[in-house]
């Protein structure tokens, strides 16, 4: 993705968890400010403990499956800024995107099989 008159910015690597709870996909807001994107909107979001806040939401570009290879899927979607405290992952990746994916865990082999529409 890239504003007008703008040349695209380097990908960046994100670790994501898989929250099937979660009705929208966020991301930490450091890599919005890396990615050099203003927010386009704001989200009410409503935490755990029941506390409803407002937090950025940007238009970006997601790749899954790696860059440059046959299983690459992209979206252009909505995606929230919110910090994740002391968590090993840099955000969610929620129903807005697993609605469009497929997954299947190989227990013994330790593998997940991710499978595009």
């Amino acid at each position: 993705m890239r504003a007008e008159g703008r040349a695209a910015p380097d990908p960046v690597s994100v670790t994501l968890l898989i929250d099937t709870g979660a009705t929208s996909s966020w991301v930490r807001p450091a890599y919005m400010s890396q990615l050099g994107l203003t927010p386009r909107s704001w989200i009410d979001v409503e935490t755990a403990n029941g506390i409803e806040e407002d937090q950025p939401a940007y238009d970006i570009g997601l790749v899954l499956g790696g860059f440059g290879t046959a299983n690459a899927k992209r979206f252009e979607t909505l995606i929230g800024a919110k910090e994740f405290p002391d968590m090993p992952f840099d955000g969610l990746l929620g129903r807005d995107i697993l609605a469009h994916i497929q997954l299947a865990w190989n227990g013994p082999s330790a593998s997940l099989r991710i499978q595009y529409e």
